[in-house]
């Protein structure tokens, strides 16, 4: 990894490459047990999810960092299950938040289950077709169900049953957080948020129209209740992946869901379809690539320096909000690249600040939010333009990881040197 890291620097103008060739050595010192930490979390997930013997932690490991990039990922309760018989394998304080923790996972999976079969029943009586998504089949493949955390249950309806749907659910106890025109995000603390969607995407999404007849598709498996086929799932799992490693929320998670897909319905999918379906959406090269990490991670796969950076910024996320998104939509110069990581467009931002929807002017005021210090800002944003070609070809345009997946060579030690998990 030295030797990589070493070689990206050089992709950098000589004056920063002089910078950071005298702090070389240190910023190494510093990664050492952060690295540690990301490899083995990986190991951790990997026997969780193969039923494998875990080695004891390397010498080196920063523990600290290993549970914050295990909640940061979404995976505290298959750290907790691998070192609760472990005693002092981890500092107390992080093992007593991960039994917290471990404790809410269960109380959340049995409020969220007991939810759903009322969703199916009320549902059921009132003639509301509906579709559950995501997670709530993902679990099956899971050898426990907490391992495959679930924030939310993600509840598909057709457009014209939405409001009597949200009625029946604040009835039950549920109030409105948010409407977005996708979505209605609906609460019953301290455990149940519903996602009440009434399309997959959002219409300015390029994804959009693909998903429009997601109900054509499904399968009947109740009164009113549709699921998608294993190759829909598969197909829409991987967009969804898409969207979030966009902007920057792309964690473990949904690549366990690939590779547990990928490892337990093998025989049953079809991958020439899956594939010709994902080359219409312009995802083929992103599927292909978390399919490698997935294997990389989890499976018997060979490391693959090509998929570098693209594996830090899954584990750590992005150095800058939005780096994602303004990579799919890179310009073709790098003074238009820069104006649009420093400013993102209307179309990126509305997708964390669902507000800017509805009123639109206040744009500048939420580009101004700080993602991190002004001058740690610009100075990532120099490094990473630096390293952009002058001009990006047309498959890179439409390509989810054009420079997030080694094509761009973003200097990366510069920001996996100094990131903190939170």
């Amino acid at each position: 990894m030295t030797e990589y890291i070493r070689a990206t620097t050089s992709r950098l103008p000589l004056h920063l490459h002089l910078q950071t060739d005298t702090v070389f050595n240190e910023r190494i010192k510093k990664m050492t047990g952060k690295t540690l930490a990301r490899e083995y979390l990986c190991s951790v997930v990997r026997s969780a999810l193969l039923s494998e013997p875990l080695s004891d932690i390397p010498e080196g490991t920063d523990k600290v960092f290993l549970v914050k990039l295990a909640y940061r990922n979404s995976v505290q309760v298959i750290l907790y299950l691998a070192f609760k018989d472990k005693p002092g394998a981890l500092p107390q304080e992080y093992m007593s938040k991960l039994e917290r923790s471990y404790k809410a996972a269960i109380l959340r999976e049995s409020a969220q289950q007991n939810e759903l079969n009322f969703i199916r029943k009320a549902f059921a009586e009132n003639n509301i077709d509906f579709m559950c998504l995501k997670g709530a089949h993902l679990k099956a493949l899971y050898p426990v169900p907490e391992m495959r955390f679930m924030v939310d249950m993600d509840i598909l309806v057709k457009k014209e049953d939405v409001l009597r749907a949200e009625k029946l659910l604040t009835e039950r106890g549920f109030s409105r957080e948010m409407n977005n025109g996708k979505d209605i995000v609906l609460i019953n603390p301290p455990f149940l948020t519903v996602e009440l969607h009434n399309m997959l995407f959002i219409e300015s999404d390029s994804r959009h129209d693909y998903f429009t007849d997601v109900w054509k598709r499904a399968v009947k498996c109740g009164e009113h209740e549709y699921k998608m086929t294993d190759n829909d799932l598969y197909i829409y799992v991987m967009a969804h992946l898409a969207e979030h490693y966009k902007d920057g929320g792309a964690c473990f998670r949904p690549t366990m869901d690939i590779f547990m897909l990928n490892r337990l319905k093998s025989e049953e999918l079809d991958f020439t379809y899956i594939g010709g379906e994902l080359e219409k959406i312009g995802l083929a090269r992103f599927a292909e690539n978390i399919k490698k990490v997935g294997g990389i991670w989890f499976g018997d796969a060979k490391d693959d320096k090509a998929l570098f950076v693209m594996q830090q910024y899954i584990v750590l996320g992005p150095p800058i909000q939005n780096a994602g998104a303004v990579a799919e939509n890179m310009e073709s110069t790098r003074f238009s690249a820069f104006m649009r990581m420093a400013f993102p467009p209307l179309k990126v931002m509305v997708k964390n600040y669902p507000v800017l929807k509805r009123l639109p002017f206040l744009l500048p005021f939420y580009t101004a939010i700080p993602t991190c210090c002004v001058t740690s800002r610009i100075f990532i944003l120099y490094c990473l333009l630096s390293a952009i070609p002058p001009r990006a070809s047309s498959e890179d345009s439409r390509s989810s990881n054009s420079i997030f997946a080694g094509r761009g060579g973003i200097a990366p030690y510069i920001w996996l040197s100094s990131c903190s998990i939170t």
